[in-house]
């Protein structure tokens, strides 16, 4: 079950970092449920550091703490992560919190447009 994961016990990565190049956002910051990605990727297109904000339950942060570990030291052209991937990382995230999901790759998505756009 996600609640026994170190992700839900102790979430890392949370909060809007000192330094980033690139960011991505899925949901709406000014009106309900949404999810930030902050991404510090080096001139070889690796992640360095991965953090991220979110509006949002447990489920949200549990997720956002599992994607950012998981990609840290990726390619951005590498990274495969998906809602079902990281609902498996999750294990057991219930069916009412798939959106925590969708919303944490969504804005992961968002950031490596954004990067790509810049490259």
């Amino acid at each position: 079950m996600y609640t026994e994961t170190i992700h839900f016990k102790e979430p890392r990565n949370v909060g809007r970092p000192q330094g980033f190049n690139v960011r991505g956002v899925a949901g709406d910051p000014a009106a309900g449920p949404f999810f930030i990605v902050y991404l510090d990727v080096d001139a070889e297109s690796v992640i360095q550091h991965a953090n991220f904000e979110t509006y949002g339950c447990m489920a949200a942060v549990t997720a956002g703490s599992y994607l950012t570990e998981s990609i840290k030291g990726q390619r951005i052209d590498d990274v495969a992560l998906t809602p079902e991937r990281l609902k498996e990382g999750l294990t057991g995230l219930p069916l009412s919190k798939e959106h925590c999901a969708l919303l944490a790759v969504g804005a992961l998505a968002h950031a490596i447009v954004a990067w790509k756009k810049r490259s």
